[in-house]
């Protein structure tokens, strides 16, 4: 089993104080027999209100309503997890996906 913690961080700063539209935020790995999450936070500002939903694949998305407008706004996220696979990158590639020109840079 490994730890692992993912930081994310986005701040956009504008020239004039602007109104913010609701942000849609997908910052969190979808749990599963081989991860599991610790820790999960979020730091936002300017003030505003979160409402957590689930999308058709079942992963975690914070909608933010912002409640002031602002000249700055940072998302700041960070998620502490529990990774069970002990081989992650024993994945069977197709074929025809063998040679894709990412392929190269290996070399």
């Amino acid at each position: 089993m490994r730890h692992l913690q993912i930081k994310h961080v986005t701040t956009y700063e504008y020239a004039e104080t602007v109104t913010l539209l609701p942000h849609k935020l997908l910052l969190r790995p979808r749990e599963g027999h081989d991860i599991r999450i610790e820790l999960a936070e979020l730091i936002i500002s300017p003030a505003h209100q979160l409402q957590w939903q689930r999308d058709v694949y079942d992963n975690a998305m914070a909608q933010a309503t912002f409640l002031e407008p602002s000249s700055q706004l940072s998302i700041g996220s960070r998620v502490l997890i529990h990774h069970y696979d002990d081989q992650p990158l024993d994945f069977v590639v197709a074929d025809y996906a063998v040679l894709f020109p990412s392929a190269n840079y290996a070399n």
